[in-house]
């Protein structure tokens, strides 16, 4: 079975890992599109509190794929409404889900969490949440590469090589 990328990205950070992956692992990638993007503060309310959004001709077939690797960018310490609609509306049931969140900070356990109970209620074989430093809030701050991002997506690698024979 080939590896599925579903992702959500805003600024490019999580796109690059997702596209990283897709090419190394040969697998197919679900870039998530919303339907009527908001601005950051909205976008920072609606992951705060959980809600969800409607996303452009989101394809919910995971039929012959596994791992499915999930990545999402942190907002207000939770993962993407993007992601949470997604998530909602796929049968994970008996696949093995790598989980990957990108934010602002060295780590944030909550967002991890959130993620990582979110794919267990699906009845995923839940394998692991990474948790990759992306862009950061102070510009003064360093900024990643796309050698950093690269890197990332290495880390996910690993695992998805330890589960499958790529």
């Amino acid at each position: 079975m080939k590896p599925l990328v579903i992702y959500y990205s805003r600024t490019g950070s999580t796109a690059e890992i997702a596209t990283h992956i897709i090419k190394k692992a040969e697998g197919i990638g679900r870039r998530l599109i919303e339907e009527k993007p908001t601005t950051n503060i909205v976008a920072s309310f609606t992951a705060r509190v959980g809600l969800k959004t409607r996303l452009k001709s989101p394809d919910y077939t995971l039929h012959g794929f596994d791992p499915i690797i999930i990545l999402s960018p942190v907002w207000a310490s939770r993962p993407t409404p993007a992601i949470n609609t997604y998530i909602d509306g796929i049968d994970l049931k008996g696949k093995k889900v790598i989980a990957a969140l990108v934010g602002t900070r060295h780590q944030n356990p909550e967002a991890m969490s959130i993620l990582r109970n979110s794919i267990i209620s699906r009845k995923a074989k839940y394998v692991e949440t990474i948790y990759i430093r992306g862009l950061p809030i102070n510009a003064k701050e360093r900024q990643p590469t796309k050698e950093d991002l690269r890197a990332s997506a290495e880390r996910i690698m690993r695992l998805i090589e330890g589960i499958i024979d790529i």
